[in-house]
């Protein structure tokens, strides 16, 4: 990543992706805060540079929340994910994969934060999209059914 910012620059594509590569490897290995901090600076540049609507700045800004997330803030995690999936919502549509994903990861978000009916609300309707749109037998689709399927035995 160094080597990256004195060749490239700092906001350079190559420099940005490793800097993603790198905030990952904190994040597998626990270094929440070391994570946080590149995501952040991370993001802030992907949006002055690429737009609140590029992929890669709706895949920065999901990275931080799910640091966010791992780091129990959920509050901060939420607002990432609602302002993701309203993006995705408006630019992809409802059904794309990455509006569904969005959709998933809000509500199991909304579950932690206690908000457990419209958690297995949004839920339910993320995966009726799936099965729509995935397929029943797609891992995606299986993993939001199986967590459904949890949250509502748990009530």
């Amino acid at each position: 990543m160094e080597t990256s910012k004195k060749v490239f620059g700092p906001e350079h594509q190559d420099t940005l992706i490793s800097v993603t590569n790198l905030a990952r490897t904190y994040w597998i290995r626990g270094k929440l805060n070391e994570a946080e901090e590149l995501q952040t600076k991370e993001l802030e540049i992907c949006v002055r540079k690429l737009g609140a609507e590029d992929p890669i700045t709706l895949a920065i800004r999901n990275n931080l929340a799910s640091t966010y997330r791992k780091q129990q803030r959920w509050n901060e995690a939420e607002e990432l994910q609602t302002k993701n999936f309203e993006i995705s919502k408006r630019v992809h549509g409802q059904e794309h994969p990455r509006t569904l994903s969005g959709m998933s990861n809000l509500a199991l978000t909304w579950k932690e934060q206690g908000r457990v009916a419209e958690a297995i609300k949004l839920m339910d309707e993320c995966v009726q999209f799936q099965m729509l749109v995935l397929g029943a037998d797609h891992r995606d689709t299986l993993s939001s059914s199986r967590v459904l399927s949890m949250w509502k035995t748990e009530r």
